[in-house]
């Protein structure tokens, strides 16, 4: 049975792939953008603000903005207000809708949990008590969208780094280390819980048909891996050395806190949720998710 959507985010890296898929199963799409030179076409529509008649079987929230940056002050505040301030917007649509959407999927981060080397992070795990912006930011936008829950189905999706063509973690190592310049970040050892984007948008269509699931949802590959394996499996994929070493006090340097946060910190996140519902993931092995990624990219 088709389904009309409405998706925030999904003009970015992992909406625009989750559009195109939606719309390949047969579904009406609307997606929420700033952009103006969008047109709308067939079964896909842009809209630059929500309307009053708000209609939708399943909405998806992935609106927000880029936060591999270093962090002002300001830059902060519009990182959260671009998640906060959508997400209030969506929830008080549902809230007031006389026909609410039948599920409300709403973003989120590893970032969650804050940061640690040895605790396994499963969705029912404690967050560590750490004054990160990122963990905050993650609270913040999850109480949002948990005022909903009263209205419809609510997952929370806990993202890990992603794995892609022309997007995600890619976009920013690889061009380092295609000028033999790439390395392993300050020790290392910090953990890189990552996920597939065909994954990504995988677990996102499994959530949606299975209505079992609800809460947060850990979307990460079942195989973490450090720092250094990440470098030297992308170094070995595009047939480049994996030499240097960036030190850390150069990474706080350039992108401060941000640096501490996401790079210089890692977590091991477990996506029990979505095992234990028998989703099968199609890249559990960090080399063929980075070869396909990169073979992709080579062939657009």
């Amino acid at each position: 049975m088709t389904k009309h959507f409405l998706v925030t985010g999904g003009t970015g890296f992992i909406g625009s792939k989750l559009v195109d898929k939606l719309l390949s199963l047969g579904n009406s799409v609307t997606v929420l953008t700033r952009q103006t030179n969008l047109k709308s076409l067939n079964n896909l529509h842009y809209i630059s603000k929500l309307k009053d008649n708000f209609n939708y079987d399943v909405v998806i929230n992935l609106c927000g903005e880029p936060i591999s940056c270093r962090w002002s002050e300001s830059k902060k505040q519009k990182i959260s207000q671009s998640r906060i301030d959508v997400t209030k917007d969506l929830v008080a649509k549902i809230l007031n809708s006389k026909t609410p959407p039948k599920l409300f999927i709403s973003g989120s981060a590893i970032g969650y949990y804050g940061t640690s080397e040895t605790k396994v992070f499963e969705e029912n795990s404690q967050p560590t008590n750490q004054e990160f912006f990122s963990q905050k930011l993650c609270f913040d936008w999850e109480f949002e969208a948990k005022k909903a829950i009263n209205k419809t189905r609510l997952v929370l999706l806990r993202t890990g780094v992603v794995i892609g063509k022309n997007g995600g973690i890619i976009k920013k190592m690889l061009p380092p280390f295609k000028m033999f310049l790439g390395g392993k970040i300050a020790s290392g050892r910090q953990t890189l819980s990552w996920i597939h984007i065909d994954d990504e948008i995988g677990a996102i269509l499994h959530i949606i048909n299975n209505a079992d699931i609800s809460g947060a949802v850990n979307l990460t590959s079942p195989n973490p891996a450090s720092n250094l394996d990440f470098s030297q499996a992308l170094a070995q994929q595009i047939s480049r050395p994996c030499l240097f070493t960036i030190p850390a006090i150069s990474m706080k340097i350039i992108y401060g806190e941000m640096a501490k946060e996401l790079l210089l910190s890692g977590q091991k996140v477990y996506p029990k949720v979505l095992i234990n519902s028998g989703y099968v993931f199609k890249f559990t092995e960090l080399k063929l998710a980075l070869a396909d990624a990169l073979t992709k990219a080579k062939a657009s």
